[in-house]
Order: C-alpha cells, then sequence, then structure tokens
C-alpha cells in the first residue's frame, strides 16, 4: 500500500455501530488479506491520565486511511456537549490529510455540512457509500477499491510458492544423473506412469489446482477464442437483437428503470442514482450452467456496465461481472469478491466493450474484448439465467446491449 504505513483506521459509534466495526474489519483481514495489526478500531483502552485528544493524534498519525461509520445516532453523538470520539477521529484525520471513506449503515444519510461542527465540514466532500446487510460483500468491494486493498495476496502464500519452487529445482539438479545420486531412482521409479499421464486427457476445469495458474488461464483462454470464433462446434443462442421483440428478456417498465428494444438496441434506463445498481432479466426459461456468454455493450452515460450469469431470483446469488468508465472492473459472487484494472477496458462513454464469461464446474473465467481477467471459483450455484445491468453512482444509467451470445459446453 501507499501512505505512511498502511494502517486503515475504522472510526464509528460503540453504541450502535460495534458490529458492523467488527464485520468490516473481519473483512478487511479475511477477505482482503491486510494484517490484523494494520486495522486499528479503538482508543477506548486508554489508561486513566491519559490526554485523550494527544492518544487519537499519535494512533492516526500513523495511519494512511480511515473508515468513518456513519450510523443512525452518529449525527447526535457529533453535536452532544461532551467530548466526542468520532469528532475527534474525524477532524484529526481530515487534518492529517488522510483517504477518508465515509460508510452509511443502517439507513442512515450523510448530513448537510451545516449540520455539523466547522472542523469536519470537508467530511462532507468526500464520496460516502452505503454498506447494507443484505449486500455486504458487493458494497464493500467499492470501499476497497477507495482503499486500494481488494485482490491482495498474503505475503505467506508467495513464500510458500517459493519454498516448492525450490524444492523442486533441488530435486531436478538431483534427478540429473544415477552416478552416486539415491535421489535418481526414486524420481525416476514412476516415469513409465507419469509419461501415460502427460499424453492423456488434459484436466478439466474442475480438476486445475491452484498451482497450475499458467495453464489454467492458457486453457480458459483458448476455449474461449475456438468457441467465440465458431472452431468449437457448440449449440449457440443469439439475443437482444433489434428484432429481439420475441424472446422473453425483461422489458417491464417501473418506477425507477425500463428494459427496453423500443428504441434499438435493447437498453436498460435509469431513473434514479446515487450508489445504485439496475438489471435487466433474460429469458427464465433459458438457465445455463457450463457454457460461453458474450454481450457488446456500450455507455450512453452512467458508470459501470453489467452482466450476470447463474441467476436464480436471489440478487446476491447472482454471478455478477462489471466494468466501469475509469477502465476498472470487479466481480461478486456469494462470498468471493474482486477487482482490478485492464488496458483491454476501453475507457470511457459512448465506446463498445465486449462482456465476457466462460463458466464451467465451479469456475468463471471473465473477459474483456477476448482478453483474459480472471479465474474466479463459483460454489454458490451450478446454473441459472443470464442478464445484464448498469450502475448508476454519479448520474442515470443509460447502457445499451447489443449481439448477446450464449454457446453450451
Amino acid at each position: 500500500m501507499a501512505g505512511k504505513s498502511g494502517k486503515i483506521f475504522i472510526s464509528y459509534r460503540r453504541e450502535d455501530a460495534a458490529d458492523v466495526a467488527g464485520r468490516i474489519c473481519d473483512w478487511l483481514v479475511q477477505a482482503q488479506h491486510v494484517a490484523h495489526d494494520d486495522v486499528f478500531m479503538d482508543v477506548t483502552t486508554l489508561l486513566p491520565g491519559t490526554d485523550f485528544i494527544q492518544a487519537i493524534e499519535q494512533t492516526i498519525s500513523k495511519c494512511r486511511a480511515m473508515i468513518v461509520i456513519i450510523s443512525p445516532s452518529w449525527l447526535a453523538q457529533f453535536n452532544a456537549p461532551t467530548t466526542s470520539y468520532v469528532r475527534w477521529e474525524t477532524e484529526v484525520a481530515l487534518r492529517n490529510n488522510l483517504l477518508i471513506i465515509p460508510v452509511l449503515v443502517g439507513g442512515a444519510q450523510m448530513p448537510a455540512a451545516e449540520r455539523l461542527p466547522e472542523g469536519i465540514r470537508a467530511l462532507t466532500r468526500r464520496n460516502a457509500r452505503p454498506v447494507r446487510p443484505d449486500s455486504f460483500d458487493y458494497d464493500m468491494g467499492w470501499v476497497g477499491r477507495g482503499l486500494g486493498v481488494s485482490g491482495r495476496a498474503r505475503v505467506g502464500w508467495i513464500t510458500a510458492v517459493s519454498a516448492i519452487l525450490l524444492i523442486a529445482l533441488s530435486l531436478g539438479i538431483l534427478s540429473q544423473g544415477p552416478e552416486g545420486n539415491p535421489i535418481y531412482g526414486f524420481v525416476h521409479s514412476g516415469s513409465a506412469k507419469a509419461t501415460q499421464t502427460a499424453t492423456g486427457v488434459p484436466p478439466t476445469a474442475t480438476e486445475i489446482s491452484p498451482t497450475a495458474t499458467l495453464s489454467a488461464r492458457d486453457m480458459f483462454q483458448s476455449q474461449y477464442k475456438s468457441v467465440t470464433t465458431g472452431q468449437t462446434a457448440s449449440t449457440s443462442y443469439s439475443f437482444l437483437s433489434n428484432s429481439g421483440n420475441n424472446n422473453l428478456w425483461e422489458q417491464t417498465p417501473y418506477s425507477n428503470k425500463a428494459c427496453s428494444f423500443n428504441p434499438p438496441p435493447y437498453h436498460l434506463q435509469s431513473f434514479q442514482y446515487g450508489n445504485k445498481s439496475f438489471f435487466c432479466y433474460g429469458d427464465p426459461r433459458a438457465s445455463f450452467g457450463d457454457f460461453v456468454y458474450t454481450v457488446r455493450t456500450s455507455f450512453v452515460h452512467g458508470n459501470g456496465s453489467i452482466i450476470f450469469l447463474r441467476g436464480g431470483g436471489e440478487f446476491q446469488n447472482f454471478f455478477r461481472f462489471e466494468i466501469h468508465t475509469d477502465g476498472t472492473y470487479s466481480y461478486f459472487i456469494g462470498q468471493t469478491s474482486g477487482n482490478g484494472r485492464s488496458a483491454s477496458i476501453n475507457k470511457g462513454q459512448k465506446v463498445d466493450n465486449v462482456l465476457g464469461a466462460l463458466a464451467r464446474g465451479t469456475q468463471v473465467a471473465l473477459f474483456v474484448n477476448g482478453t483474459l481477467l480472471d479465474i474466479v471459483p463459483d460454489t454458490v450455484r451450478a446454473t441459472g439465467i443470464i442478464g445484464v445491468g448498469g450502475d448508476a453512482y454519479s448520474e442515470d444509467a443509460y447502457v445499451n446491449f447489443t449481439y448477446a451470445q450464449v454457446w453450451q459446453l
């Protein structure tokens, strides 16, 4: 991480936000692999006689970011006549130019600047993010992107792989010749069996081990290309053509969104914005398990374009893959989430991108414009419907979708 020391301070009102603060801490440590010592939650264990303000300043000066959890009673504590922990914590963070992300919980709203003490009014200029119980991982994925911590790998894993490589190298050297080498016979005793395995059928997607990352990427990339270019014969289905009113993709207008073929092409239009996402459901008769799914999409306006797969009517169980106008991408399924940035994404509005997914067994490979971005486990659902969507965070969404295709594997 960039910054002073990489530490993250979680500021929250103990009376009504302790549970969500603990859950956020666990998400950072367990899901994003931030070191436990790099997440600081409390300054309540101060010894008698400790200078309260000095203690806060010393702690926050060691941090580079702060999550300010705004709960329903948060504003009341800020304006309480007695000294407020959260008020001082926020003031010190602003004074030290920390990265500050306000997180709204329990239905709380960001207060107007005039309702806050002058020393913390700058907080209202920070983009806030609601974190809701029913979409916690998705919401925290956005917070993680802001913090720059999503998708970090454990140092211990890297160390373990390095150790394995060193051992493999040693065995390779020791097994080069039989003279005076007691390992040679052991390593080469199963050579006939090894040859048989090496010339057999390649492993399926569900059999790939974590140590075979490179071969897995090559396999998924090759299969995706051969299917989408017609080199592999597969049962295919086409959706979202301009004359596609005969299929059963969602076309019902609602008060907050519309999914429609009129005017063409098929598009999602939202009538609201502000940390919101909207979806258009595919033909409910068409359920897919192992398949390749591609959609050409472009933003007229809005912040992100989405495809989802293996849907079953429960938002949190969709496998959701989205790209954003700034060239980043993210995915969410169950308790798994991640994000990244790719030069393969055409940035900005009114430009085309082709989103793709290859789902096979418990793994889903994600593509943009033919380039493999990630291979992600999906143990939540084995089959389900497909669909599209859009993000409306800073403005209403209007996203076009054309030439959707599905190939059964």
